[in-house]
């Protein structure tokens, strides 16, 4: 993908740096207690693979990052492709969203919305018609704010090696664009 970034007042969206892995890490430990205090179990439960694929998103520059005044307050990786979708995973019409994951004292309202209107303005720049991202089923909260932004389920599924129950989730970009893009809202240039 291009180098994509946004950037409103103080606050930046940019490509993440493979220097930013420890900062990531401790995100991602945060979204984990958060998740188990919420639904009793971790979002990642095999945690080392979950990090062995976000420092291989960092070196592909799929991963991106939310700055305040120059600190990582937020991140999310997006992909072109996602195996687990298995043919449709890699067939040119989605952008796919993994790990959207942010610091427990955020000062960002919305930074859901930030990165979802971030990405449908890459997938629409790269003629992608749809937005699609997974999830364990135990992340209730979550199914249901996607379902509430206009995502829909469109299958159950096995994730392995870790044989948790999860859905996959889809929504029209020009759907996400209508509803959720405003004039002043961040969008990627």
């Amino acid at each position: 993908m291009t180098e994509p970034h946004i950037e409103r007042d103080n606050i930046k969206i940019t490509t993440a740096q493979t220097t930013d892995l420890e900062e990531l890490t401790l995100i991602m430990d945060e979204a984990n207690e958060y998740s188990r205090a919420k639904s009793g179990e971790p979002a990642w439960k095999l945690k080392d693979l979950a990090l062995r694929e976000l420092a291989e998103h960092l070196k592909a520059g799929d991963c991106f990052v939310m700055k305040v005044d120059q600190k990582i307050v937020a991140t999310m990786t997006i992909t072109d492709s996602d195996s687990l979708w298995g043919e449709n995973g890699a067939d040119g019409t989605a952008l796919y969203m993994h790990k959207l994951m942010k610091h427990a004292d955020c000062p960002v309202p919305d930074v859901g919305l930030a990165f979802l209107s971030f990405t449908a303005h890459k997938a629409q720049e790269l003629a992608r018609t749809l937005l699609r991202c997974d999830t364990i089923t135990t992340q209730e909260r979550l199914i249901d704010y996607y379902i509430r932004l206009g995502f829909v389920i469109k299958k159950h599924f096995t994730y392995y090696p870790s044989e948790r129950p999860g859905v996959f989730m889809e929504a029209s970009v020009g759907d996400i664009l209508e509803r959720f893009t405003k004039p002043d809202m961040l969008k990627s240039n």
